[in-house]
């Protein structure tokens, strides 16, 4: 728990940088318009959550929810 504790708000940033680049990477290549709709979380944000649930001693994504986030 420690590590969840404390390099949080660094292991979000770095998975965000590395999401700005693959986005970068990829956008130029895609073959379809993005969605219309924009979502509510960023891809990071998702990431990061489901790093640190797998990391995590949480016995589902419902008890990670209420008690972590």
């Amino acid at each position: 728990m420690n590590f969840l504790s404390d390099k949080v708000t660094e292991f979000f940033f770095l998975i965000d940088e590395s999401c700005i680049q693959y986005e970068s990477y990829l956008s130029p290549n895609l073959l379809w318009n993005a969605s219309k709709r924009k979502p509510r979380m960023f891809k990071s944000e998702v990431i990061t959550l489901m790093t640190l649930f797998h990391s995590g001693n949480f016995r589902s994504i419902k008890h990670f929810y209420w008690y972590y986030v």
